[in-house]
């Protein structure tokens, strides 16, 4: 199982229907075997993995949209002291 979850880890594998592809194809019968008969840990392992990605994405998007919104609300108040002091 060690030698299955290595593999998926150096292929950036994010399904499961992947994994069993390319030991299919790559005919690594014996881990094919040992993923098809673990399904449920495999399954759940890649979700995670998959989920981690997933959320370290919202994250980044998350942090430029407030850095953009810090931008845009300095170039507001900007403008309004720019107002305020040419009246």
């Amino acid at each position: 199982m060690r030698k299955i979850q290595k593999y998926i880890m150096d292929n950036a594998i994010t399904e499961y229907s992947d994994l069993m592809d390319m030991l299919f194809c790559t005919n690594q019968t014996e881990l094919w075997q040992v993923a098809s008969s673990h399904t449920m840990f495999f399954e759940a392992y890649i979700r995670s993995k998959r989920n981690r990605i997933k959320n370290a994405v919202i994250k980044t998007v998350a942090k430029e949209i407030d850095s953009h919104r810090e931008v845009n609300i300095i170039r507001i108040m900007r403008s309004s002291l720019f107002m305020i002091k040419s009246r």
